[in-house]
């Protein structure tokens, strides 16, 4: 049930804070697909607040084992407490400003970010500082890709030519965000787990597991950039959608890497040795 709730938020967390962040390109398109865009933009909205809701409950104790703990303050004391209690405020007031203001959209952006990185494994270690930057350019650069390929998606059937414009742009802003989440995810990992052998503990295991699926849609956005310079267009939009799948595929682990804590990993085996 944990780790379905936590597939739900970031499912719901990289697509909206992708979407207000590739708004500002959508906007130069016809006002047919800036509506559908932004009809999308509220259903990701919808999925993004439910799952924070459930996150929220699960991870302050009010939901505890499937029940519901009235008589829990956790989410008072807790340092991630109130964090948790700004992204559901910020989360609520997008509803009703989002898309209308690139500076709202920023902020907006910004603070649900950093409200993230601070809710995960940056607090635990030091220097938290550096590790809430690192994990926020982690948290952008995967907006960034999922809401792209999503849009891609989604947009395929009905808006096909607008689609066709919009993939090499995308293609070089997902070259880049690769990169970012590349250095920045290994900058992480190694503070995380320092030494090889934690790799063999179930965190680093699930972690090679999704470098194993990173590569595996690296090697597909090669193919996908070959047939773009040879205008094999039925081929781009099948291997797209594979592409979507194994993203999705990586949410689903990102979500099991954040329920197992490296703090645990490690405590794990200096008590093996």
């Amino acid at each position: 049930m944990e780790s379905v709730v936590r597939v739900l938020y970031y499912l719901g967390f990289l697509l909206v804070i992708g979407w207000v962040i590739w708004w500002k390109i959508i906007q130069l398109y016809s006002a047919k697909v800036r509506s559908h865009f932004v009809k999308w933009g509220l259903v990701f909205q919808i999925i993004h607040l439910l799952g924070l809701i459930l996150i929220t409950l699960q991870d302050t104790g009010i939901i505890l084992n499937g029940e519901f703990s009235f008589y829990s303050t956790a989410i008072f004391h807790l340092p991630i407490g109130p964090f948790w209690l700004i992204s559901l405020l910020i989360a609520l007031l997008g509803f009703f400003l989002l898309f209308k203001n690139q500076w709202f959209d920023l902020c907006w952006v910004l603070t649900l970010i950093v409200c993230k990185s601070l809710n995960g494994h940056p607090l635990n270690y030091e220097p938290v500082f550096y590790l809430t930057l690192f994990n926020s350019f982690h948290l952008i650069a995967a907006t960034i890709w999922v809401a792209g390929l999503t849009f891609i998606v989604l947009f395929w059937h009905k808006f096909r030519n607008v689609v066709i414009n919009f993939i090499p742009i995308f293609s070089e802003y997902a070259f880049i965000c690769m990169v970012m989440m590349a250095i920045s995810g290994s900058i992480l990992a190694y503070q995380y787990v320092p030494r090889i052998d934690f790799f063999f503990q179930p965190w680093g295991l699930v972690l090679l597991v999704k470098l194993m699926f990173v590569c595996i849609i690296t090697w597909i956005a090669y193919k996908i950039r070959f047939f773009m310079k040879n205008e094999h267009m039925k081929k781009i939009g099948f291997w797209l959608h594979v592409e979507f799948l194994f993203m999705v595929i990586i949410i689903c682990l990102v979500a099991i890497l954040t329920n197992i804590n490296p703090i645990f990993t490690e405590f794990f085996t200096m008590n093996k040795n």
